[in-house]
């Protein structure tokens, strides 16, 4: 076995102190992150890899500027390998941790629940956040944790969108199709309906595609929004727009398109086992 496999095969096992200070450097930086406390935040990252400052700004003008109701990042287990590669880079006591993002937007009655990975170093209770692109997986991503978003409402209409979208553009589109289902639903599935949508829109068709947790050989590049559960039963269901289908519709066609949509969020039929 060459020395890079050998590396590469070999997981680092924090101690449970390190674990633990990994959780409480999470709920800090996810404190600091949403009170903007930019020298507070900007402690809890380790400089080891330079690449991961950036993203790490991204974080916490995210955590600052969306309309959380509820946030939290907890800790799961088991740890996972990072690739010989990042260890190097890192360190031999870099370690990857699997997260479940649980979050909820001012207005919405369910949270979303997603699966991140974050990747820490340190040694013995000296814990910092050094990354959060190894992933092991494909897991859907939340939209804010892949690039820089920006957030808007207004008539029951919370827009999140990528960038180079346009959140005023988008929260209208959104508005007209929320008041074309709330006036079209019969009595009963309205009164059940707390007539309120949220739309995402990534950046990009490849950020599409980490939202919801595909690859590009899926199929999903032709398809204009999907609705769904983020998450497990009972989480809250938003619509997904491609970022590419205002430019393959005419404004009627995007008006069915989020119309359509918004009909499962209102019936919840996104989360139904049928």
């Amino acid at each position: 076995m060459s020395p890079a496999s050998s590396a590469a095969s070999s997981v680092f096992r924090p101690a449970t102190l390190s674990r633990v200070a990994a959780q409480t450097l999470m709920d800090a930086l996810v404190e600091r992150g949403r009170v903007q406390d930019r020298s507070g935040f900007d402690h809890l990252i380790s400089p080891r890899d330079p690449s991961f400052t950036d993203r790490a700004r991204m974080l916490f003008a995210n955590l600052g500027s969306l309309p959380f109701a509820q946030l939290a990042i907890r800790l799961d287990a088991p740890e996972a390998d990072l690739s010989a590669v990042r260890r190097e880079r890192l360190g031999p006591d870099a370690w990857l941790a699997r997260a479940t993002a649980t979050w909820r937007l001012t207005g919405e009655q369910a949270p979303a629940r997603h699966t991140v990975w974050l990747t820490f170093v340190g040694t013995g209770s000296d814990v910092q956040l050094a990354g959060t692109i190894d992933r092991p997986d494909r897991s859907p991503q939340p939209i804010w944790w892949g690039g820089p978003v920006t957030t808007a409402t207004r008539s029951g209409v919370t827009v999140v969108v990528g960038t180079g979208q346009s959140a005023d553009q988008w929260l209208a589109r959104g508005a007209v199709a929320v008041s074309a289902v709330r006036s079209g639903l019969p009595a009963g599935v309205r009164a059940r309906w707390t007539g309120k949508a949220v739309l995402e829109v990534p950046a990009s068709p490849s950020d599409f595609e980490a939202v919801l947790g595909a690859s590009s050989g899926d199929g999903y590049a032709a398809i204009g929004a999907v609705t769904r559960a983020e998450g497990p039963p009972g989480s809250a269901v938003r619509v997904v727009v491609n970022p590419v289908a205002v430019t393959r519709s005419t404004p009627d066609g995007m008006g069915l398109l989020l119309s359509h949509e918004v009909v499962h969020v209102a019936t919840r039929s996104a989360a139904s086992p049928a």
